[in-house]
């Protein structure tokens, strides 16, 4: 499918994204605790996302609220799409297990009370997937539905419950309109293991599953990236489109591109996001600056949010032209100001004082008599 429409068929959401179109922004939010301050503190942040401007937001909570924090975004704002990871909740309430009936009743709940778009993890499918990454990575799962599936499929000798509910679930998602992401258990934790064995199994499994998806009519999007070198970002999302002869909607996480940037991961995934989106990526999620360090705070959540957007813009740019616009029209005001701030009531700038090239080399200086 080239261009998708991002909404369940019950709600208000009408997002079309896809070839030649904009690259679209999701944002994270989440609660680990009923804590009123912790929920309040997300609450701000949907609300400081939705001003400025994200698509869609996902929600991560590991505890049940009374409102969910994704309702609450439909609620208020039904513009923006929802989504959430369908055994957070189950693995947390069931000891460690996820029961493949009670996540269908999650999958299915959040269908019917207006979600639009889930992360599926369909691999890995059994214990023996979880073998081959074991001994050959530093770092064998750093996604949280991963280590969820993993450590279940492991420890009770079970096959991954996305496939033991396969019917079911395709049946809901065709019947209200739903995007599903096909994410990535084997994500790398970092760029040094990008496109493994493990990466690149997974990536031919996601292929595969979005092929079956996609012929059965489901609008299916492919989660691969997260730290990436910035030389593969092209190559990682077009070698899948030629293979598969038509363009395939991705969502990365960022993709960052070092892993030095400790406080400053936001500059990391920025770079990654401008390349994804000069290749039509399709989604991208932001990452803020303490990503690995700490729980993002208010500020994060703006510098992140405002970092991508910026990135974002400049991939989309290389391949829209109409975006140019906005930065002609800046060009504009700096002339119009005479200064390079295109706000500002007065001419020139604090740093160049009275010798502003601006000021100095005006038009009418050259101008014949």
């Amino acid at each position: 499918m080239e261009k998708l429409i991002l909404g369940n068929t019950t709600g208000k959401t009408n997002i079309p994204f896809g070839k030649n179109l904009p690259t679209l922004i999701n944002f994270i939010v989440g609660t680990n605790s009923k804590n009123k301050k912790d929920i309040d503190l997300e609450i701000k942040k949907i609300d400081i996302a939705a001003e400025l401007g994200v698509h869609t937001i996902t929600d991560l909570s590991t505890i049940r609220l009374d409102i969910p924090l994704w309702a609450y975004v439909k609620e208020k704002y039904p513009h923006i799409g929802v989504g959430f990871n369908p055994p957070y909740l189950v693995y947390a309430e069931n000891k460690n297990k996820i029961p493949p009936e009670k996540l269908f009743n999650e999958i299915k709940n959040f269908i019917l009370n207006g979600g639009d778009q889930m992360t599926v993890n369909f691999f890995p499918y059994n214990i023996d997937d979880l073998h081959k990454i074991y001994y050959n990575r530093l770092i064998p799962i750093t996604g949280r539905q991963g280590g969820m599936l993993a450590t279940y499929i492991r420890k009770y000798n079970q096959i991954n419950p996305y496939h033991e509910i396969f019917e079911d679930f395709v049946e809901i998602l065709k019947t209200f309109g739903i995007i599903i992401h096909l994410g990535a258990s084997f994500r790398p934790a970092g760029i040094c293991e990008a496109n493994d064995c493990a990466h690149n199994d997974e990536i031919e499994y996601q292929f595969n599953i979005f092929k079956k998806l996609n012929n059965l009519g489901i609008k299916t999007v492919i989660e691969t990236m997260s730290h990436q070198p910035l030389e593969t970002i092209r190559s990682g999302i077009e070698n899948l489109r030629q293979r598969h002869n038509e363009y395939i909607p991705f969502q990365q996480l960022g993709p960052i591109v070092t892993d030095i940037a400790e406080e400053n991961d936001h500059i990391a995934a920025v770079i990654g996001i401008a390349e994804a989106a000069r290749y039509n990526v399709g989604k991208i999620t932001v990452v803020p600056p303490r990503e690995h360090i700490g729980f993002p705070t208010i500020e994060d959540s703006i510098m992140g949010i405002k970092s991508a957007k910026i990135a974002v813009h400049a991939g989309d740019s290389t391949r829209i032209h109409e975006l140019r616009m906005k930065d002609e029209e800046i060009l504009k005001l700096r002339l119009k100001s005479l200064s390079c701030n295109p706000s500002s009531n007065k001419k020139g700038c604090e740093k160049c004082g009275p010798y502003c090239p601006l000021i100095l080399t005006q038009k009418k200086l050259y101008e014949k008599n």
